[in-house]
């Protein structure tokens, strides 16, 4: 049984486990792939999802509590331009949709009426890739070769060609005309010569700052002129395993520091980030994988939350609603509002047909079974490198025959880091990840 998600932390900042956030899934788009999510406030939020046959936008008044349609719409998949790539949602009214090809979506009602726009631009894969707005009037749509900007709510733009030709990865406005974006080569040179240019004029002229070591640059988000976070990562050199990386700036951008690092093993890891302000943020990726920091990355809090890693999302994106919440919208057409509890109970539900707890854990873990269970063939536990720790039939504990089974395991030889507690009950495999913390 090698067919579950693996995740190493190897970590050069403070890391510790928390039992105090707990997620909740609030809505459920069947079929839908959520690419993109923004907020104005503390309450208002949209998310925009697609699929192959349509595009779709969903809002909430309420701080993401529930969730409504403002836009559907079918799409026609000879018309790139109609596919949604990234939202920027400034004020309450107002909201920017960058589409494939060369055009974008705009609402100045909230979301009751949406008018699409096409900018002259030669076509580039993905489109308008990256939206970013820093109010109602200043903003960038940002496509591979060219960016997009405005001082009137796109009403009217000016083009500019992304600086030294290179391809845009992702960019930001740090003020209404200081556009910061980061750039490399495709070429195939095997230095990528990944850059970061900055400009304060609105894009006439532009300075080029050393850039720290990626590969794979996702997103780039400045909480005010001089403050900036950056996520993104590079291969390691062992299969699909990366090294996924936090960077900070206090300078806007002139110099960098490297706040978090860590390797997950599947596909592109840690790709989205958002913060409240400058010192609370939270990092996703793909997954499950879910870090929060308070103190401006020197320590983070890896969430290990059941709910998510249970259902493995492809793909998070998320929102730093208000200081208690993030919204996270993934890739299987859900949403999470996360909250964070005072008081944490070790124990569990009695309807859970199979739980793993306390979780973290310290010296011991519970394993619980439903009556499903009764006949399981194969008890596993792997570490995160995918070493196989214990396999036993559950009888080899001498558990009961009939109701619900309690097993109790001394995990206090085992170190840091993930584990996962695989169940082979005749043919049916089911998974639970737990965390050990010391």
């Amino acid at each position: 049984m090698k067919n579950f998600i693996i995740i190493l932390l190897l970590l050069t900042s403070t890391i510790c486990y928390s039992k105090s956030i707990k997620w909740r899934k609030v809505f459920q788009a069947d079929n839908a792939h959520f690419i993109s999510i923004d907020n104005p406030d503390s309450n208002y939020c949209m998310a925009i999802a697609t699929n192959v046959t349509y595009k779709e936008i969903v809002k909430s008044t309420d701080g993401g509590e529930t969730w409504f349609h403002v836009y559907k719409d079918t799409t026609d998949p000879g018309k790139w331009k109609k596919y949604g790539r990234d939202i920027s949602y400034p004020s309450q009214d107002f909201c920017i949709i960058g589409l494939d090809s060369n055009a974008f979506l705009k609402t100045t009602d909230g979301g009751l009426t949406w008018n699409e726009f096409e900018v002259d631009i030669p076509y580039s894969p993905y489109g308008f890739y990256d939206v970013d707005m820093y109010d109602e009037n200043n903003g960038i749509l940002v496509s591979s070769y060219y960016i997009a900007l405005t001082n009137d709510g796109f009403n009217t733009y000016e083009l500019i060609p992304n600086p030294g030709g290179f391809v845009a990865y992702c960019a930001e406005l740090a003020a209404p005309n200081s556009i910061c974006i980061v750039s490399r080569d495709i070429d195939g040179s095997p230095d990528f010569n990944e850059r970061f240019f900055r400009s304060d004029n609105g894009g006439k002229t532009w300075n080029e700052y050393e850039h720290p070591d990626y590969r794979i640059p996702m997103e780039l988000q400045f909480v005010d002129s001089l403050n900036g976070y950056e996520v993104g990562g590079k291969r390691t050199g062992s299969g699909d395993q990366r090294t996924n990386l936090v960077y900070k700036t206090t300078d806007g951008g002139r110099t960098w520091e490297k706040v978090f690092d860590t390797v997950i093993y599947i596909s592109f890891g840690l790709q989205k980030l958002d913060f409240y302000d400058k010192d609370n943020g939270i990092v996703v990726g793909q997954f499950g994988s879910v870090f929060w920091t308070h103190d401006g990355g020197k320590s983070w809090i890896f969430d290990s939350s059941g709910l998510i890693w249970d259902n493995i999302p492809a793909t998070m994106n998320v929102c730093y609603i208000r200081k208690d919440r993030a919204i996270v919208a993934d890739y299987n057409g859900r949403i999470f509002i996360s909250e964070f509890v005072d008081d944490v109970e070790d124990e569990i539900p009695n309807d859970d047909d199979f739980v793993v707890y306390p979780n973290p854990a310290t010296d011991k873990i519970r394993i619980r079974f439903k009556d499903e269970f009764l006949n399981s063939t194969e008890l596993q536990i792997f570490n995160s490198y995918g070493q196989e720790i214990i396999n036993k039939s559950p009888q080899d504990f001498g558990l009961p025959t009939s109701g619900f089974r309690l097993l109790e395991l001394d995990i206090s030889s085992l170190s840091s880091g993930v584990y996962f507690v695989i169940i082979n009950a005749n043919g049916k495999v089911s998974s639970k990840p737990f965390v050990v913390m010391r």
